[in-house]
């Protein structure tokens, strides 16, 4: 699992929540973020049941998607500002007609 210390990406993810997303938080190449990346990252957060609440549900999604914890921070920060993904106590959810 990719983490920073004791932080994980989902640790990260979940506290970057709640922060607005500026310029210049991730590096350039990281911070942009295409489509097919997002839906990448939908697909694997679907086959979590649409939240990652959980070390193993975010070494899910990262094995799923392949990508750095920077770029997957930057994709669950954009899935926030479009509504896509919402903060749930300390869980990550997915919003999304794939969702129950």
């Amino acid at each position: 699992m990719i983490q920073t210390g004791n932080i994980s990406f989902a640790t990260k993810a979940v506290a970057l929540c709640g922060v607005a997303f500026t310029a210049g938080c991730a590096p350039a190449d990281e911070g942009h973020v295409t489509q097919k990346q997002k839906d990448k990252v939908i697909a694997a957060m679907i086959s979590t049941g649409c939240y990652v609440n959980s070390e193993e549900e975010a070494a899910i999604v990262e094995k799923q998607t392949g990508f750095s914890e920077e770029k997957l921070t930057a994709i669950v920060l954009e899935l926030k500002e479009t509504g896509e993904v919402v903060r749930n106590g300390d869980s990550l959810k997915l919003i999304n007609e794939g969702c129950p």
